[in-house]
């Protein structure tokens, strides 16, 4: 209290009108010296403090001892700011009819803050909006945990369905259900597997082991057992010529049990050829026996002339009976001279390894009797 005595009485002493008036008027001319500042707390009991001015960000309305720019002030209407250091730090505004409201409240040791949704409603949604282009951004965020389906009233959002195990994607309406981003691995595919209530529900296929090959089955994809693999290729020249010996001149391993129940290997030979007299004999070998021979005839076929030698082994129902097919096209410019085929039938266990040999051997000897190889490409199939 600032308020002084205007005159100390004493005993004896007569009162007059002077003093008395400026005494009344000490006090009536200074009421806020009355209690400012004040020496004890203030208790209003049941009454309340009113009236207080709006305030500003940089004086407001309840400031503090020594800090009279930080505090309290209202910035509009039904609204209520907290400043510090003269500057707006947050803002609380009041609508009509509002029953709902954001709750902090701290924690003990061990556990976390919480800034939540509460209000008179079963069920409030926490909204957070950025402003113009603007992001929401969190550091250490994850998902948190619903046990039942949210409702989609809000654009642009995402949410864990935990009894479904899925990542919801709002947009308006619920428009994809993608499974647990932690059971994604590398190799893995993502593909659109149905809807439900209307969402697209994305499904994960992980991935294959060697030799799979993706199917469809019942509209989606899978991996079945069918493919196809390549067991050898080469692309290095070379042939016979001048000689009568039987020459191998594509040799491929074929693994076991590639020969299962109608699979299949094929292979393609390119390269060039010549005959002046007689023939070349080709023959298909697998495991050491041989499946088919060709021997194609031809008057002449000049020099460097364009040959291709393409043919299978295909297992007929079971892994021990083989079907060989083997043909050869010889063509000169662009017509063809010479083009024989033939197949034949063997029993081979290929339930073990087996080679797979394409041979050549000139009737006579002459250098203008030869077959070259250029490349050659042998592949597995499977069903």
């Amino acid at each position: 209290m600032t308020l002084a005595r205007v005159h100390t009485w004493v005993a004896g002493e007569v009162l007059t009108a002077s003093d008395l008036n400026a005494e009344f008027n000490n006090i009536l001319n200074n009421p806020t010296a009355l209690i400012t500042p004040l020496v004890a707390d203030l208790a209003l009991g049941t009454f309340s403090l009113t009236g207080l001015g709006a305030g500003s960000a940089s004086t407001p309305s309840l400031s503090f001892t020594g800090d009279a720019n930080t505090g309290l002030y209202s910035s509009a209407a039904e609204s209520i700011d907290l400043v510090g250091r003269g500057g707006r730090v947050l803002q609380a505004s009041g609508f009509a009819d509002g029953v709902n409201f954001v709750r902090v409240s701290n924690a003990p040791t061990g556990q976390s803050p919480a800034i939540e949704a509460a209000g008179t409603d079963t069920n409030v949604g926490l909204r957070l909006v950025a402003k113009g282009s603007g992001y929401v951004e969190a550091t250490s965020f994850r998902f948190g945990v619903f046990s039942a389906t949210q409702s989609a009233d809000h654009e642009g959002r995402a949410y864990w369905h935990k009894s479904e195990g899925t990542l919801h994607i709002v947009a308006g309406t619920l428009m994809g259900r993608v499974p647990a981003i932690t059971a994604i691995q590398a190799g893995d595919l993502i593909y659109a597997s149905g809807t439900v209530a209307g969402a697209t529900t994305f499904s994960r296929l992980g991935i294959g082991t060697s030799g799979q090959a993706l199917v469809v089955s019942s509209g989606l994809p899978s991996w079945g057992s069918g493919g196809v693999s390549v067991l050898g290729q080469v692309a290095t020249a070379y042939g016979v010529t001048n000689s009568v010996t039987e020459t191998e001149i594509f040799n491929v391993a074929v693994p076991a049990n590639t020969l299962g129940d109608h699979n299949r290997v094929d292979f393609e030979i390119v390269g060039y050829q010549q005959i002046t007299a007689n023939e070349i004999i080709f023959r298909l070998k697998y495991g050491g026996t041989t499946l088919c021979t060709i021997t194609p005839t031809a008057a002449t076929v000049a020099a460097s002339s364009y040959a291709v030698l393409r043919g299978s082994v295909t297992a007929l129902g079971s892994a021990s009976i083989q079907r060989g097919h083997l043909e050869v096209l010889v063509s000169e410019g662009t017509s063809a001279t010479l083009h024989a085929g033939d197949k034949g039938d063997a029993t081979v266990d290929s339930s073990a390894a087996r080679q797979l040999v394409i041979s050549a051997q000139p009737v006579s000897a002459a250098t203008t009797n030869n077959f070259t190889r250029e490349h050659a490409i042998a592949r597995a199939w499977s069903s």
